[in-house]
């Protein structure tokens, strides 16, 4: 279970991202997705992308931004 700390630290990380579009997923292990998302209208060139990292690993689950999102492995684990 996340902690009240934890909680308001993935609202500040997903905070902006409302009206986002999902453009890519890939899912690297057993325990963690990577998003990409699109913001129209924010930034150049009419949007701005974001990359998330959901992970429910039972020792590490978090939300963050990263910095890029890695390739997905031929196949889904």
């Amino acid at each position: 279970m996340l902690s009240l700390v934890e909680l308001r630290r993935t609202a500040e990380v997903l905070d902006g991202l409302s009206g986002a579009r999902l453009r890519a997923l890939a899912q690297t292990d057993g325990h963690s997705v990577h998003l990409r998302l699109h913001v129209p209208g924010e930034g150049e060139e009419g949007g701005r992308r974001h990359e998330i990292l959901l992970s429910c690993h039972p020792e590490a689950a978090r939300v963050s931004r990263v910095a890029s999102r890695p390739a997905s492995p031929p196949e889904p684990p």
